[in-house]
């Protein structure tokens, strides 16, 4: 039994009006991540779910009309709000969107990447381990909350919930798509919220990488050396960026994500990530 009810500013309501714990799924963070419309839309007009409740969240409104990243400020940073960015449209619509992942138990926010050598792969902390375990992705990242306390996933983390981010590919892919439907199906079948019983099993080998060092901008003219994809390896010593005119070099053998030139002071605009096993 499905009951679709429009909410306020983009946002629908699935009811199975059997009582549960509640998803939110979230589209378009970033205006310009378009890929998955088509999902957003089947599920509207076909999803059945057994029982619980689901939000289908498109975020950040005015961006998605202008297909541009953000009006004012990065959505996906107001998570823990600070009243600086009071007047951008951004901390408004987070305040929205902030009742319904209080209404949550689980949120599923969805990306894209604008480079096609970035992989797939899965940001979560340890409370989501087995939830994430039958997700068609390799690259499993965590203790982001330590280092990057302002998106979605540390916000739900922090009230004692679940969050889970995934990198779904490249934008404007029809294998971003699948990717993104895979993992929305998976997630409802693990939670008995919908019917799978030939659901593909995906035996998929699991590496796993722990966040370890945020940079923050110095400047508003951040420079990388070169184009980085994610999960590239940089160097000990290697010279990756200029914050303005000065030189700035790794300090360790690791792995980079969300490495981009920028031109704002104060934020965070690459990650460095290690390699770590999990006991089985």
């Amino acid at each position: 039994m499905k009951n679709i009810i429009k909410k306020e500013n983009w946002i629908y309501e699935i009811d199975s009006w059997i009582q549960g714990p509640i998803i939110s799924i979230i589209w378009w963070i970033h205006g310009n991540e378009k890929s998955w419309v088509y999902v957003l839309d089947l599920l509207k007009k076909n999803l059945n779910i057994s029982k619980w409740k689901i939000y289908l969240i498109y975020w950040n409104l005015k961006a998605i009309k202008l297909d541009k990243r953000q009006l004012d400020f990065n959505l996906n940073r107001m998570f823990v709000f600070d009243k600086k960015y009071k007047d951008t449209y951004e901390y408004k619509r987070a305040k929205i969107i902030k009742n319904y992942l209080d209404l949550s138990d689980v949120s599923l926010d969805l990306h894209s990447s604008p480079s096609q050598n970035s992989p797939v792969f899965v940001i979560c902390e340890k409370n989501s381990l087995d939830i994430i375990k039958d997700f068609p992705i390799k690259n499993i990242c965590f203790w982001f909350d330590n280092i990057e306390p302002w998106w979605t996933d540390y916000y739900m983390n922090s009230i004692w919930k679940i969050g889970i981010c995934v990198e779904c590919w490249t934008h404007n892919d029809i294998l971003t798509t699948l990717n993104v439907f895979n993992v929305t199906i998976n997630l409802l079948s693990y939670y008995g919220m919908i019917n799978c019983d030939n659901k593909i099993l995906w035996n998929i080998k699991k590496e796993y990488f722990i966040a370890k060092n945020s940079y923050i901008t110095k400047t508003d003219n951040f420079k990388l050396e070169k184009k980085m994809n994610d999960f590239e390896i940089i160097k000990k010593w290697q010279l990756i960026w200029y914050d303005w005119k000065f030189k700035i070099y790794s300090k360790n053998t690791w792995k980079i994500l969300f490495a981009r030139d920028r031109k704002q002071i104060w934020v965070e605009w690459f990650i460095e990530i290690k390699r770590t096993y999990m006991k089985k």
